[in-house]
């Protein structure tokens, strides 16, 4: 069976939050509280939307979205992004991504914090994913990136409730740590 455009989606954009580097968050970690305003000692915090800081191309999100994720043990807060919700798929957006590669791309991931869940069809997926329409258990995928500590779980379980505007997710992240979390778009 060959793996979905899905799949490759999120293998992509986790490479380049992770700057090609782990595939789970240090088990050492401690518990932490992030926001989506993290940047590069350097650069001052990044508004919302597109930018560069420290030369590299990144893309704030901001808004009233939130989630914890919870990664062998270690606990994370990001605060302060987006919901998109469409008639086919749920999609959480916080903090800061970093599009560019390379070690520039590495500084900036190390200064910044970005979390990304999809649930249901999104535009990269084909017919054969289910839409996540209303509340319920749909495919979904999350990625995370909290200081350069990089987390990446491809295929994930993930229930809305509230009209899709709140829910809780887990799956096994590249590296096979257990990893859940909550989010809300409130």
């Amino acid at each position: 069976m060959r793996p979905s455009i899905r799949f490759y989606a999120v293998v992509l954009v986790a490479v380049l939050a992770a700057g090609g580097c782990g595939g789970g968050k240090d088990n050492s970690a401690k518990d932490t509280t992030t926001t989506s305003s993290a940047t590069s000692p350097t650069t001052a915090a990044p508004a919302c939307g597109d930018h560069e800081i420290d030369g590299v191309n990144t893309r704030t999100f901001c808004g009233p979205a939130s989630a914890t994720l919870t990664v062998g043990g270690a606990k994370t807060t990001f605060t302060g992004g987006t919901c998109e919700k469409t008639p086919e798929y749920v999609s959480v957006s916080i903090g800061t991504v970093v599009l560019g590669t390379g070690a520039g791309a590495r500084g900036v991931k190390n200064a910044t914090v970005y979390f990304k869940l999809d649930a249901g069809r999104t535009p990269a997926d084909g017919k054969d994913v289910p839409a996540a329409t209303k509340d319920g258990v749909y495919k979904g995928s999350f990625i995370a990136n909290d200081h350069g500590l990089a987390t990446t779980a491809p295929s994930a379980q993930v229930t809305l409730t509230d009209n899709r505007s709140k829910g809780q997710f887990s799956g096994k992240t590249l590296d096979g740590t257990d990893a859940t979390g909550t989010f809300s778009c409130t």
